[in-house]
């Protein structure tokens, strides 16, 4: 896996839907989304989460 992808904590609402959309993703124990840099998942379906993200909480890291 190359790139990783951030979610910002104070932004997300815990729709999860980036966790419906792309397995790099899990629901935290404080309800928000979290990325895990689990290797084989390609970076178009971390895009996808990152697109269709309501509260546009979603970045590429830098």
């Amino acid at each position: 896996m190359g790139r990783q992808a951030y979610v910002h904590q104070e932004d997300c609402v815990g729709c999860e839907l980036c966790t419906k959309i792309c397995t790099a993703f899990q629901i935290g124990s404080n309800g928000k989304a979290e990325f895990l840099a689990k290797p084989n998942v390609a970076e178009n379906e971390i895009q996808d989460a990152i697109n269709n993200c309501p509260a546009q909480c979603i970045t590429w890291k830098n």
